[in-house]
């Protein structure tokens, strides 16, 4: 399972890219041009020797204190080291506080002393880098500009100089100036490692919690650049974010493919709500016929007793009528009777 990268760790810039890091590769490649290269131009112009072996050793003094310099950048930081015996101290720091500090001091010194050697100008974009590591943002942005300004945007370390610009801004929340200056990464004369300035972009939208957005770019750095130095990073990065589509024609398939799940799915539905309503139509269609019916019936129930009681009461009233004349003949006879025995 992926490590879970908290907000602070997304919104400072990754230790991963260590614009220092990088710079010292660099300044440890050059280191022979730097103190060979005019002792061996002074060795051939014997004319001016005095002028050039003075020269010369004030190269070879310049770059020996920067290389002193950068060396402390590479120690390794053990806080424990009051508790150790026998570990070299002018190479093992207890805190990268105290580390930077120190190589601070040492850049700030050749920096001074030697203004007029390249070692100097090397000097002033670590100085303005190891600014920017402590959280001195504003100093670190005056050196790293002055890096610049001397050495021009085609400057071996200028690069890396705009990064660590757009690391401060970044740093400070500044994030939209930060974008600017990252973008700058992507175009000539630095274009020819788009793929860092890319990165910064990508992440930039991660931290804003763009993260579709954030997963997209990362992919397509990776499918653009293969051999990017940030793959690491971005293979863990995305493991956080949402998965995108593999390419452009698998997310117009899928779309396709949902939009006709959709289109069949709502198919179905109306077939069923007709099928319903029909059902309905129906149920009702068959209370009513059964209710008049029903109707029907109780009506012809109704004539029936209605007859019954019709007929019932002819009975009775012809029964009556019948019995009232045998009635009047008994009275009569009864009268009839009387008189003749008075």
């Amino acid at each position: 399972m992926a490590k879970k990268t908290s907000r602070k760790e997304l919104r400072e810039p990754d230790d991963f890219i260590s614009f220092t890091t990088k710079a010292i590769e660099w300044a440890s490649e050059q280191k022979f041009a730097l103190i060979i290269g005019s002792v061996a131009l002074a060795l051939v112009i014997l004319g001016s020797y005095g002028f050039r072996w003075y020269q010369v050793s004030k190269d070879k003094a310049a770059s020996a204190d920067f290389f002193e310099a950068k060396e402390i950048l590479k120690a390794p930081v053990n806080p424990a080291i009051g508790d150790s015996e026998g570990v070299p101290l002018e190479k093992t720091f207890a805190s990268n506080k105290e580390k930077f500090e120190d190589a601070l001091e040492k850049m700030e010194r050749v920096y001074k002393a030697h203004s007029a050697s390249h070692a100097a100008l090397l000097a002033t974009y670590f100085i303005g880098e190891l600014h920017r590591k402590m959280g001195n943002y504003e100093k670190a942005a005056q050196y790293l500009k002055e890096y610049l300004n001397e050495e021009g945007e085609e400057a071996e370390l200028a690069a890396f100089a705009w990064e660590g610009i757009a690391a401060t801004l970044e740093s400070q929340g500044k994030l939209s100036e930060a974008r600017e200056q990252y973008r700058r990464l992507t175009k000539p004369p630095y274009h020819m490692q788009p793929d860092r300035g890319f990165y910064h972009l990508a992440r930039l939208e991660q931290i804003e919690g763009n993260k579709e957005e954030a997963a997209k770019k990362f992919k397509e750095i990776l499918e653009k650049y293969p051999e990017t130095i940030f793959r690491q990073e971005i293979q863990a990065r995305l493991g956080r974010l949402p998965r995108v589509a593999e390419d452009a024609e698998d997310a117009d398939a899928t779309t396709e493919e949902e939009a006709g799940e959709a289109g069949k799915a709502a198919e179905e539905k109306k077939a069923t709500e007709e099928k319903k309503v029909t059902v309905e139509k129906k149920v009702t269609e068959e209370k009513k016929a059964a209710t008049g019916e029903k109707t029907a019936e109780g009506e012809k129930a109704a004539a029936r007793e209605k007859a019954t009681e019709e007929e019932k009461a002819a009975a009775e009233k012809k029964a009556t009528s019948e019995q009232e004349p045998a009635e009047n003949t008994r009275t009569e006879s009864g009268t009839v009777k009387e008189k003749e025995e008075n």
